[in-house]
């Protein structure tokens, strides 16, 4: 039987994952203890987990054993998080926290409560040390120092405390009797020794988060130092904590610089002749020592006495030969011995894969980021073989993380060996993993940095414009994307003024600026694409879109834009000019539009344009082949507008009109509406000509309604209304609209259009009409959409032509009262103006 000191070190032992403080015979753990030590041997933690939880779930379990059991769950999440590649750690480390924090509080009164407290600090500890490891051989270790320091300095705090808990308690268990379970005073002891071990094991950490030489460093591995001597003081020699303090007390002395005392804290280890495992772990440390002092050949010397004792292996050890392998590559490669330098490269490449396959993933992982690390410096040759293959090894096994670094040690490696080729295409395949993992803001700043870093290379601008992409994702979930999104774009034409990559930044550029009503550059940017782009069409398109959204706004504001649509229209007949004039030249549907737009933006926003849309019409119905006919009912449409405008032409107008439409009454119908579309936008004048125009042809359809599909003869006869409402001609336009509006009861345009006519009578009871049909079209019109807001100001408006003036201003008062009220809407200034004149009359 195990003495209660003995005892309690070896289940702490059992329960620190990290730390492997002791040891007891497999005979006295329990059949629990057994079988999850067997799961986690062999890295099964899903079933470890599994049965848990299953134990944890029976309400008959005993509080030490529910002690036990939570912590063996806290370790098996530790341990799939230790042994996961760093994207998958987190969650992991959630649940060993979860875990603990829940039984915190649910059995706050369980006798091995601060068991489990100091199963938490440890995994905090684990976390931290981990981090601190990997920083060590990474590229850019700043992300992963910050992290190992906030862990550290978290489960340094969480060990003061208990250690502080420890002092006031122990004495107290001397003097009272225990509960059942509870700890005795001394296996409190005992668990304060651990405690302040691993709290030397948290200072030592923390000094290695720091610059080799710092003060900072110096200042915490004394601190450590001195921290490991307190429970070396206390212990017995027979006590199994002893010989882990005294390894980590060599570590310090290593690390400090204190060779001599060092060896020294060694020798007594191995004259104390301890388990197998402490005596390779303290070989591992003897080799470390010689390796620190220069002397790689001695630390060989050290190894040679063997890997294995008693039937134990040991994963420190095996990590020691690796170290002293690179070591001597390091020393070959700097001797200019090839044949040596290729010899212990081969042999620490082999052992990589011995640690993998022997020690797990955890390991395996420590002795890639290693051997990654160290080819990256040597520089040796085939070095950047090495790293190549290293980080495809890493990538298929899932570390992403480790296989970025490793790609781009390699790029940097061939980089210095003046291989910009192969420089290139490691950047670019480091890149390319954060891209396939979606992490789009790395993605981003890799391929953006390698565009601009080897912007002479044939590749470059592909890559900077997938950096484009990259931060084009990036935006949707974070406004700095777009802002990077907008430079890199911009400083991608820049880069390379030329180009097709150049056109495609262009483009993008351009339908950005567009979706921002940032018009005069979205322009910039669709008109600045070689007509030689494959996306051409998009970029005239989109182009027309943004000359027209231009001029509509400064139209609408009676701002000048005459100059400024001569300008748009040169962009179009720009791409046309070349056809302009050659009978036998040949027309793409992107040349038609061009000449279409050209004749749109003559016609709706200059007043001296109607004989050049005329030009470019003809020229393009023409041209050959034969253009399509949608498209030609369209230019002729345009056409008749263009002679109408032009004086004394409203006859050929009529001719063009009537010849187009002559095959059919239905196809003289369609030209009809397509007009009356059109004709909205015209010079009022010209308006007023089309319209007479319209009606003409529209009464003597109507003599032939007979010949004309029912749906037909409906279009008809809003073409004929609206002819009637645009010639001025009000009472017709009226009657023949409120026809419309009864057959038509759920057409929002119809009766929306037939309430505008009422109420721009000049007799009460066509805005009491009016009134009553604004009231309509609002109840049926969504809330808050233009529309809805429309028929509002519209019955407000009817009611002050009404002289009912304090109606109107309530319902106008009460629109603004209701959130979120009149703000944010374009018909604010409107409703105010109205109230405004309300007011001044009652």
């Amino acid at each position: 039987m195990l003495d209660p000191i003995r005892k309690v070190c070896w289940f702490l032992a059992f329960f620190f994952f990290v730390a492997f403080l002791v040891g007891r015979p497999a005979e006295s753990a329990s059949e629990d203890e057994r079988f999850l030590t067997g799961l986690r041997a062999r890295r099964l933690f899903h079933l470890a987990e599994s049965y848990c939880q299953e134990r944890l779930a029976d309400d008959e379990l005993s509080g030490v054993d529910r002690a036990l059991l939570a912590g063996e769950l806290i370790r098996c999440y530790a341990g799939q998080a230790v042994n996961s590649p760093p994207a998958d750690r987190d969650p992991f480390w959630a649940r060993a926290r979860e875990t603990a924090a829940e039984f915190q509080q649910v059995h706050k009164d369980n006798p091995r409560l601060l068991l489990i407290r100091v199963q938490d600090a440890l995994t905090v500890l684990a976390r931290g040390e981990l981090n601190r490891q990997e920083a060590e051989v990474l590229l850019d270790p700043a992300a992963a120092l910050d992290a190992a320091k906030s862990a550290i300095r978290e489960a340094a705090q969480l060990l003061e405390e208990l250690d502080k808990e420890l002092v006031r308690e122990i004495p107290l268990r001397h003097r009272r009797t225990l509960n059942a379970g509870e700890l005795t005073a001394e296996e409190l002891i005992s668990l304060q020794h651990n405690v302040q071990y691993q709290l030397a094991r948290a200072y030592r950490n923390r000094a290695l988060c720091y610059p080799k030489g710092s003060d900072d460093r110096i200042a915490a591995l004394t601190q450590a130092t001195d921290q490991l001597r307190k429970p070396l003081s206390q212990t017995t020699a027979d006590d199994p904590l002893v010989y882990r303090i005294r390894i980590d007390l060599a570590l310090c002395y290593r690390l400090l610089g204190s060779f001599d005392a060092a060896r020294q804290v060694l020798d007594t280890i191995e004259r104390g002749q301890p388990a197998p495992p402490v005596r390779l772990h303290a070989r591992a440390e003897a080799a470390r020592l010689r390796l620190d002092g220069g002397r790689p050949q001695e630390a060989l010397a050290v190894l040679a006495q063997g890997r294995r004792l008693g039937g134990k292996i040991s994963a420190e050890l095996d990590f020691a030969h690796l170290e002293t392998f690179i070591a001597l590559w390091k020393a070959a490669t700097a001797d200019e011995d090839q044949a040596q330098a290729d010899d212990w490269r081969k042999k620490a490449v082999d052992i990589v894969k011995m640690i993998e396959q022997t020690h797990g993933p955890y390991w395996g992982r420590r002795s890639d980021l290693l051997l990654v690390n160290s080819a990256g410096a040597a520089r040796g040759h085939g070095d950047m073989e090495i790293l190549m293959r290293t980080a495809d090894n890493l990538y298929r096994k899932g570390q992403f993380d480790d296989a970025v670094s490793a790609y781009e040690r390699a790029a940097q490696a061939a980089r210095d060996s003046e291989d910009a080729e192969q420089a290139f295409a490691l950047f670019y395949k480091a890149a390319l993993v954060e891209h396939t993992r979606k992490r789009h803001e790395q993605a981003t700043q890799k391929l953006r940095d390698l565009g601009r870093t080897m912007q002479s290379h044939a590749r470059a601008s592909d890559a900077h414009l997938l950096a484009a992409w990259n931060a084009a994702q990036w935006a949707k979930g974070d406004p700095q994307g777009l802002t990077e999104y907008v430079d890199i774009l911009n400083e991608h034409v820049r880069l390379w003024p030329q180009g097709k990559t150049s056109d495609v930044a262009r483009l993008w550029l351009g339908r950005l600026k567009e979706g921002e009503k940032d018009w005069e550059t979205a322009i910039e940017a669709y008109q600045a694409i070689s007509p030689e782009h494959g996306h051409l069409e998009d970029a005239v398109r989109g182009a027309t879109r943004c000359w027209v959204a231009r001029l509509e706004s400064l139209k609408a504001k009676g701002e000048p834009h005459g100059e400024l649509a001569h300008t748009a229209v040169g962009y179009f007949e720009k791409q046309i000019a070349d056809l302009r004039g050659e009978p036998n030249a040949e027309w793409s549907e992107l040349d038609r539009f061009c000449a279409e737009q050209a004749a749109r933006i003559y016609l709706q926003f200059t007043t001296d344009g109607y004989a050049k849309a005329e030009s470019a019409l003809e020229a393009a119905m023409g041209g050959s082949p034969v253009p399509d006919p949608a498209w030609t009912a369209v230019a002729q449409s345009l056409l008749v507008i263009a002679l109408a405008g032009q004086p004394g032409r409203r006859k050929e107008a009529e001719q063009v009109l009537m010849k187009t439409g002559s095959s059919s009454p239905e196809r003289l119908l369609e030209m009809l509406d397509g007009l009356a579309a059109i004709a909205e936008t015209a010079d009022p004048q010209v308006k007023q000509e089309l319209a007479k125009l319209q009606l003409t042809v529209a009464d003597r359809l109507w003599g032939e309604r007979s010949q004309v599909a029912p749906a037909k003869q409906q279009m008809l006869k809003r073409v004929r209304a609206e002819s009637l409402r645009l010639a001025g001609r009000r009472q017709e336009a009226v009657a023949a609209y409120a026809e419309l509006a009864k057959e038509h009861p759920n057409s929002g345009s119809i009766q929306e259009t037939y309430a505008e006519l009422l109420l721009e009578g000049d007799d009460k009871a066509s805005w009491r009409a009016a009134l009553d049909q604004w009231r309509r079209v609002a109840s049926r019109t969504r809330p808050r959409t233009d529309g809805w807001f429309k028929a509002k100001y519209s019955v407000a408006l009817a009611l002050w032509k009404l002289g009912e003036k304090q109606q109107a201003a309530e319902r106008i008062r009460y629109l603004q009262a209701i959130p979120p009220g009149l703000e944010g809407t374009p018909w604010k200034e409107r409703f105010l103006e109205l109230l405004q004149r309300c007011e001044i009359r009652y």
